[in-house]
C-alpha cells in the first residue's frame, strides 16, 4: 500500500511541475528545508532541491540513448540546449520500451545497428554534434533514457517534450534544430 501512495504522489508531483509551476516551486521551496529531498533516487544526478546539476549548456556533454530513432531525432533540442558540441552514443539492441499494444517496425529492439548506420550520418551533419557512436559502456553526461521513467504514454502528444522537465530546460521547439 505504501509503495501505491509513494507512486501516486510521484505522478501528482510530475503533473503540478508540468502544469502549475507556480505552485510546484512554491512546494519545492516549502521542502527544501528538509535536508535529503530527492525527486527519485532513480535520477542521480539531481541535486539535493530536485534540479539537474548542469542545468547550463556545457562546452561539450556527452549523451546515451536507446531508445528508437524518432525518439532519437526528438531528444536533438534538448541535446542542443544542453550543450555546445554533443557526443552521442546509442545504445543497440535494448529491448522495446513502448506499450504492448504497440506495434513497431523495429519490434523488439529499440535501436538495430541496422538503424544506427543509417542515421549516423544526419546526427553528424548537425553543427552541435562532435559524433556518434555504439554505446560501449562509456561515461556519460545525461542518460536519454530517464525519458523513459516518466508515467506518459510515449507514443503520444509532442515527443521532443518528454525530456524537457527531466533535464530542466525548454528550448524553442518552433526553430530549426534538424538540418540535413
Amino acid at each position: 500500500m505504501h509503495m501505491k501512495n509513494k507512486f501516486k504522489q510521484k505522478i501528482s508531483n510530475f503533473l503540478l511541475k508540468v502544469f502549475n509551476r507556480k505552485e510546484y516551486l512554491e512546494m519545492k521551496r516549502r521542502r527544501s528545508s528538509q535536508e535529503n529531498f530527492k525527486v527519485s533516487n532513480k535520477f542521480e544526478r539531481y541535486n539535493a532541491t530536485g534540479y539537474f546539476r548542469f542545468c547550463k549548456q556545457a562546452p561539450i556533454a556527452s549523451f546515451k540513448h536507446s531508445g528508437h530513432t524518432g525518439d532519437v531525432i526528438y531528444s536533438l533540442p534538448t541535446i542542443r540546449e544542453l550543450s555546445v558540441k554533443a557526443r552521442i552514443y546509442l545504445n543497440t539492441g535494448m529491448g522495446g520500451y513502448l506499450p504492448s499494444d504497440v506495434i513497431h517496425p523495429y519490434g523488439t529492439n529499440s535501436l538495430p545497428l541496422e538503424a544506427i548506420e543509417k542515421l549516423v550520418p544526419l546526427l553528424e551533419s548537425q553543427s552541435y554534434i562532435e559524433f556518434v557512436s555504439v554505446y560501449q559502456g562509456e561515461h556519460v553526461d545525461y542518460d536519454l533514457d530517464l525519458m523513459r521513467e516518466i508515467p506518459l504514454r510515449l507514443d503520444a502528444g509532442i515527443l521532443s517534450n518528454h525530456y524537457f522537465p527531466i533535464f530542466g530546460v525548454s528550448p524553442d521547439i518552433s526553430l530549426p534544430w534538424l538540418c540535413t
